[in-house]
């Protein structure tokens, strides 16, 4: 079971170190016990290098690489690729953790499965706790073929479009040559589904395996919002969408689909740009983007009530539309 050697990539860039020892913990008490551990820092300077060493301390799997430039998350995702010498991968942001299981099930199902990739339950959490298993969880797994898979990672049915927490052969992940492009925030929403794209089995597993810690320096959660994080979130969207229904035109319906969930959601990032001028030329563009999805996306047969509804106010009434959002958001914000 442990004779295949398996490379947990972990991208590290200042981060915090109650977050990222929770990480460190989290993987050197895997039940999968080959792995090799690349701690990747991405020049976060020399303030930063005790806790890197302490860490590499810890577990000899572990080894720390320094770059010698910033390149930024996709950048060290592909020195890690190339630098990795497990058979299979598995990428892990360096605040985010693994449940203890997490990898032995991935790899477990993929061997039983035959599937090309495997990937686990996500859940977001502004805590480390991580929450116990049962086996009703651990027996719900899921086989898809690539279209099925592609349809659900593009609305969001089950899983969506992030590289972390998904195990699968290094030559998968090496199938485009590099996979995550470089310089771009959003790097998994553009990149990801042209992995998913040349897996012909992709497994599955309905049980929180990854937990994506959200704390509160996240751009979404940011009372200012970059231009760049806009127009690479409007590029990486459409990158994917576009992508997925030239290769595969019986998903074009789900593409658009997809356009009108996500186009009001960088609509109302756009508002909170400083420099009005750029944020009125991002918010022209996702207004042509969703008039352009909107015929095709409505008449998707999947597609939920909740954002049927949010579709037509956005249509109608864009600044209603964040009126009614900032409101709930507000609301929601005094409950807690």
């Amino acid at each position: 079971m442990n004779d295949v050697k398996i490379s947990v990539i972990v991208p590290f860039y200042k981060t915090p170190q109650d977050g990222f020892d929770s990480c460190i913990e989290s993987l050197i008490s895997q039940t999968y016990h080959n792995l090799e551990i690349l701690v990747i820092d991405d020049c976060s300077g020399y303030e930063w290098f005790k806790q890197l060493d302490d860490v590499a301390k810890l577990d000899p799997r572990i080894t720390v690489v320094r770059r010698e430039t910033n390149g930024g998350l996709s950048a060290v995702r592909n020195y890690g690729l190339k630098i990795c010498t497990g058979e299979f991968v598995v990428f892990v942001d360096s605040d985010d953790v693994l449940h203890h299981y997490a990898i032995q099930y991935l790899y477990e199902n993929i061997l039983e499965t035959g599937s090309d990739i495997a990937i686990g339950g996500l859940t977001i959490t502004n805590t480390y706790e991580i929450q116990g298993l049962d086996e009703e969880q651990i027996v719900n797994v899921h086989i898809y073929d690539t279209i099925t898979a592609l349809e659900k990672m593009m609305t969001n049915s089950g899983f969506g479009s992030t590289a972390c927490g998904r195990l699968a052969h290094k030559r998968v992940w090496e199938s485009n040559g590099s996979p995550f492009i470089e310089g771009l925030l959003h790097e998994d929403l553009a990149s990801t589904w042209e992995v998913v794209s040349g897996c012909q089995k992709i497994c599955w597993i309905d049980a929180n395996l990854y937990y994506y810690y959200q704390g509160g320096q996240s751009a979404i959660h940011s009372k200012t919002v970059s231009a760049k994080f806009c127009q690479d979130f409007l590029f990486a969207l459409n990158n994917r969408n576009n992508g997925v229904s030239l290769k595969y035109p019986s998903l074009s319906t789900a593409a658009d689909y997809s356009n009108l969930v996500n186009c009001p959601n960088i609509y109302i990032y756009a508002c909170d740009i400083d420099n009005k001028n750029t944020s009125l030329l991002i918010k022209k563009e996702v207004l042509k983007l969703f008039k352009k999805s909107f015929k095709s996306g409505c008449a998707y047969p999947k597609s939920k009530r909740n954002q049927r509804i949010k579709m037509m106010i956005f249509k109608f009434e864009p600044s209603l539309f964040c009126l009614i959002y900032n409101l709930i958001r507000k609301i929601k914000g005094l409950r807690k």
